[in-house]
């Protein structure tokens, strides 16, 4: 992959940028020359390897903010914005860099009568010939978009704790309170259950220490972390394919469900803490 780079930077592509991590908030920074530059083509690079290849006709800074915030749902038209946008914060949580490549200023050219967008074909090409893991090409790529980044760093830990609240809220009932079992695992209903028990209460992670809210909103977990501001929504559809996953592995370590969700670490921390208090409740005979 380190060749593929070379190869990209032997027909001018150049450094434009890179992505960060700052309190669990994706942070973008763009050169200046280049950032409103249009009919751009771009790369992804991990570590010096090539992750992914696009064309943008915006401005390259309005397409990174694709990445940077992705609509919520793919069906409004944001999957490829969700997917990368998850890759390139997996990529980031497992220690490495996320940098990114540009070639603008491609000469026009026409066929005919018709001009010829340089920029597409070539994009085409490049993807073709080179593979890029997260534009999903070739045989060996793995359904795991960090299938060719290197294992999270063993200081980078991902697992979480949370900020119990010193009792449930007034008006909660035991009706609400999570059923306990073998296991230890909630289905989806029993977490968002115990989520609507929440409102208003902080949690945090171990690691990070970042604090966040949570609400219910229809089928999803709406998560607000305190240092962003910004609401991140998880529908109840992967909430429970990540609980699948739970129930597998006991695993409080993000790095085990990245290919699942990159809310991983906020859905863990409700995990804990709907065993922490149904384990409470247990052993005082309320469950």
């Amino acid at each position: 992959m380190a060749e593929a780079l070379n190869r990209l930077l032997a027909i001018g592509f150049k450094p434009a940028g890179r992505w960060s991590l700052v309190n669990d908030v994706l942070r973008l920074t763009l050169e200046p020359a280049v950032m409103h530059e249009q009919n751009v083509l771009y790369a992804f690079v991990v570590d010096g390897k090539l992750a992914y290849i696009g064309k943008t006709t915006q401005s390259l800074i309005k397409r990174m903010q694709g990445y940077r915030s992705p609509a919520s749902t793919a069906e409004r038209g944001g999957s490829t914005n969700i997917k990368n946008n998850r890759s390139i914060i997996t990529a980031l949580s497992s220690g490495a860099a996320v940098d990114i490549y540009a070639l603008h200023a491609l000469p026009t050219q026409a066929h005919g009568e018709f001009s010829v967008n340089l920029s597409a074909g070539l994009e085409d090409s490049l993807i073709n010939a080179l593979m890029p893991p997260w534009n999903g090409k070739g045989p060996h790529v793995n359904t795991r978009s960090s299938a060719h980044l290197p294992p999270p760093s063993a200081n980078v830990a991902s697992s979480v704790q949370p900020v119990l609240p010193s009792a449930l809220p007034p008006n909660a009932t035991l009706s609400q309170l999570p059923r306990v079992d073998s296991t230890g695992v909630p289905s989806a209903d029993d977490l968002f259950g115990f989520c609507k028990t929440l409102r208003g209460e902080t949690m945090r992670t171990m690691v990070r220490k970042t604090q966040f809210r949570i609400e219910v909103i229809d089928n999803c977990l709406e998560i607000m972390p305190a240092s962003s501001g910004g609401a991140r929504r998880e529908s109840k559809a992967a909430v429970s394919g990540l609980l699948a996953r739970f129930d597998k592995t006991k695993s409080f370590q993000m790095s085990d469900y990245r290919d699942v969700s990159f809310n991983a670490s906020y859905v863990l921390a409700l995990v804990k803490a709907w065993q922490s208090q149904s384990h409470a409740h247990a052993t005082r005979g309320l469950s």
